[in-house]
């Protein structure tokens, strides 16, 4: 902290009294406000502070109009003109400072430019300015904003100062309009994904409680009401953001700032005094959202979604009626015809809320009355049932709400094979999109249909016509299913044609699935993967246990060898298809393919979103190393591994192979070490990778144990022998300093292996370095000394050494760890002085 006397200041402030633009930058500095001064990471006190603000309004009033427009929109540099400009917002009190504001932000002034909206430096100015006029200010963006074509371009520290500007513009009443106009505008030209985005900075005015405004019920509903009728898909999303937190009734917070406007007192952010006026503002924003949820857009379909979740809120904290609720459900259900987020949340208040008993059968009412009647409409919320959450409303259990839901939907199937042309025309909709029970709608008609291949072809064109990259294969793949019974050569025709078809062959491996995967189903999977019909990823569909029991291990191992060689895709599902049905004693038939999948592991970079093909790889390859260090399947293995490991540093595959080095080293150290020792000696830019690698999690205790430690010692030791120059260090940057000793105390002593390593080797060149390193290397929350009072008594233990070099370095880690002590100390210490302060 820097404290300026009153006598500096007014030194300052006289040499600011020139016309020197050096003397000018001088005083500015000076005269620099607290919050410009914190942002740079210094707090400046001008003490005491009324002497400093006087003489800052003294030589405001000094200067003439001309000059504050040097100063302020001049050549000086940008921080000095930032740094004057928050000295006006700490004036806000005084008749000069809103002069200046008025002055420098009229029509035609100096920022009165469009072109200088885009600079970090002059937002961050109006951030301060707003402090002491934000009508001026409001008025001076209006003007600016309006000049420029696309607001998506302005971007960075300027978009972020001019948020913040009209965050605080936005919480006086008188100009809450016109900065909420503004936050708009910037918010349909959204290029942020910040919380405190113009969206999100936008939203926050409107919450019941705790909004960022002093305007109250009525302004805010009649900005809502006016920018509400708009045909922009981006504004109506905004606004309908901005209407779902006018309708929360808890969970309300606000950051604190924009309230603040210089030394002027606080603003109050509004809230309403009686339950009346509460209540008036919930159900006003309810209507205003229901006006978006009747219209089929994705404003819409997102005000549908959040309605309904505020109807459950409404009825649980008792602010809104079931009447208001009714009425604006049913206006939304006369429009849509169909309402199923609102008969979700309904159900889900009968279930987990209190209510009373009358409104809970009012409820229940209107949950009935949302039930769709259209055979179609029923159709699809039906099949878009999970069954946990089927019919929340009858008090049943989850099995018995599944067993109804099936049931239900049976009786589906059998009123759409009676009306054809509803079937039809609800068909690519069934195919398309998440639809949970889709499957067994599709078995159910099969089961039901009486001309059933017509009814396939029928499914097959519902299929073909449903969004291509939106299809779902439950419905025609479950009517497959249903269809093998009763006319399996139906099926396997199908199969023949999927093979070949652009639109169906992705299907193939869960129609094959239905009656149990043959050899013959091999052989047209890899006929649509060599033709690129069907991506390879599909065929995770077989990775269920059993679903391959009855294919030849030749066939399977054709088809392994095909996928590993096809594609980034079809490689990890080929791991997958291995792990899941090659364990145990079956894992001797596919030892040529595990093989191979470990040579080439390096060969495809795992999809960042494949976490689960790192686990199957990681399974599988354990599965191998598990047969010992003697069977030559598992050499093979373990060196293509370490061999991989040292060639991929740095990659997704490199840290997947990383997992398995502590059993590579610590089973098959003498096959794995010389790979990964080639690359530790190859002094390139990977050996701190290396580092990390064989250093293992780094922690505070004494138990764990790193990879390195898991190299056999006389390995490691002769591994040392043979490349004195570098081996040592590494060993030493890398094994475990302490450890707790063998008495069963808790008092840490030199790990053995480091203690050896420096018997033998403390005399080459960069190997106490690298314990000391070592040594510091570790996580810790507040002081570190008691981590590193731990090395006390071993360091002790080796201020006798036989070496002198040892001796003299340990004496000098001990005068360290005395010295960081002691500081570390001290600056706890001056934290919680702080903190009381």
């Amino acid at each position: 902290m820097h404290a300026l006397s009153a006598e500096t200041t007014v030194g300052a402030v006289a040499r600011v009294g020139g016309l020197n633009a050096q003397e000018l930058n001088q005083g500015i500095q000076h005269l620099a406000d607290i919050g410009a001064a914190r942002r740079r990471g210094r707090l400046y006190v001008l003490e005491p502070r009324p002497v400093g603000l006087y003489l800052a309004e003294r030589q405001w009033k000094a200067w003439t109009p001309t000059r504050w427009g040097e100063v302020l929109a001049g050549d000086l540099s940008p921080e000095y003109r930032v740094s004057a400009a928050r000295q006006l917002g700490l004036l806000n009190t005084t008749e000069v400072s809103r002069r200046v504001v008025k002055r420098i932000c009229r029509l035609g002034g100096p920022l009165d430019n469009p072109e200088q909206v885009s600079d970090s430096a002059y937002a961050e100015m109006l951030a301060a300015l707003v402090e002491v006029d934000a009508r001026c200010v409001v008025d001076l963006l209006g003007r600016t904003l309006s000049g420029i074509d696309d607001l998506k371009e302005i971007r960075g520290e300027a978009r972020r100062n001019l948020v913040w500007t009209l965050e605080k513009a936005a919480f006086p009443e008188d100009t809450f309009e016109s900065a909420a106009c503004l936050l708009l505008r910037l918010a349909v030209a959204e290029n942020e994904e910040y919380a405190n985005n113009p969206t999100g900075v936008l939203g926050a005015l409107f919450p019941l409680i705790l909004g960022s405004t002093a305007a109250d019920s009525g302004r805010r509903l009649k900005f809502l009401q006016k920018v509400a009728d708009s045909n922009d898909p981006q504004q109506r999303m905004v606004v309908v953001d901005a209407l779902t937190e006018g309708i929360k009734t808890e969970h309300f917070q606000r950051m604190a700032g924009p309230e603040a406007h210089g030394l002027r007192p606080s603003l109050d952010s509004w809230r309403p005094t009686t339950r009346a006026e509460a209540t008036d503002y919930l159900e006003q924003c309810a209507r205003l959202l229901a006006a978006f949820a009747t219209v089929d857009d994705e404003a819409g379909a997102s005000a549908r979604y959040e309605l309904a979740e505020g109807f459950r809120s409404f009825l649980s904290c008792d602010l809104i009626g079931i009447d208001v609720i009714e009425a604006i459900a049913l206006r939304v259900l006369d429009d849509r015809g169909h309402w199923p987020e609102a008969i979700r949340a309904l159900e889900s208040h009968l279930e987990f809320d209190d209510c009373a008993a009358a409104q809970s059968e009012r409820v229940k009412e209107l949950i009935d009355r949302l039930q769709p009647q259209d055979l179609a409409l029923r159709t699809l919320d039906l099949v878009s049932q999970f069954p946990g959450q089927y019919r929340r409303d009858t008090g049943m259990d989850d099995d018995a709400r599944e067993d109804l839901l099936r049931e239900d939907i049976r009786r589906l199937a059998g009123e759409l094979l009676g009306q054809p042309d509803v079937l039809r025309s609800v068909l690519p909709a069934l195919c398309s999109r998440l639809r949970s029970q889709a499957w067994w709608l599709g078995e159910c008609i099969a089961s039901q249909a009486g001309a059933a291949l017509d009814v396939l072809e029928m499914v097959k064109n519902g299929y073909v016509n449903a969004p291509e990259g939106d299809r779902n294969d439950d419905l025609l793949t479950g009517y497959l299913y249903g269809l093998r019974e009763r006319d399996p050569e139906a099926v396997d025709r199908f199969k023949q044609e999927a093979a070949r078809s652009v639109q169906f062959a992705r299907t193939l491996p869960h129609v094959c699935r239905s009656r149990g995967v043959t050899a013959d189903d091999i052989r047209l999977v890899l006929q649509a993967l060599e033709a690129r019909l069907l991506p390879p990823d599909r065929l995770e569909a077989w990775m269920i246990r059993g679903c391959l029991e009855g294919v030849p291990a030749s066939d399977l191992a054709t088809l392994f060898d095909r996928i590993l060689e096809h594609s980034a895709e079809g490689f990890f599902t080929a791991i997958g298809l291995l792990n899941s049905h090659c364990a145990g004693d079956k894992l001797a038939k596919f030892l040529p393919q595990v093989r191979r999948v470990a040579e080439k592991v390096t060969e495809w970079e795992r999809p960042a979103f494949r976490e689960i093909a790192g686990w199957h790889f990681e399974t599988l390859m354990r599965g191998v190393l598990k047969r010992g260090s003697d069977d030559p399947d598992a050499q093979a293995v373990a060196a293509s591994l370490a061999n991989g490991f040292v060639t991929s540093l740095g990659s997704r595959t490199a840290r997947m192979l990383e997992r398995l080095l502590p059993t590579l080293l610590a089973d098959f150290a003498g096959i794995t070490l010389p790979f990964i020792g080639a690359a530790i000696l190859s002094a390139n830019s990977n050996v701190r990778l290396l580092e990390f690698a064989m250093r293992g999690q780094v922690g505070s205790g004494l138990e764990r144990t790193p990879v390195m430690a898991r190299v056999p010692e006389e390995t490691l030791i002769a591994w040392c022998k043979a490349h004195p120059d570098s081996a040592p260090a590494f060993a030493a940057a890398t094994l475990p300093v302490l450890a707790a000793a063998e008495d069963g105390t808790a008092r840490p002593v030199l790990h053995p292996r480091m203690a050896r390593v420096i018997d033998e080797f403390g005399g080459c060149e960069g190997v106490l370095e690298s314990v000391g390193r070592n040594m510091t290397t570790f996580t810790w929350v507040g002081s570190p000394s008691s981590r590193m009072k731990l090395y006390r008594a071993p360091l002790e233990s080796l201020r006798s050494h036989e070496k002198a070099v040892v001796s003299r370095w340990a004496e000098a880690q001990l005068r360290y760890i005395d010295e960081s002590s002691e500081q570390w100390q001290s600056w706890v210490e001056e934290q919680e002085a702080r903190m009381d302060g």
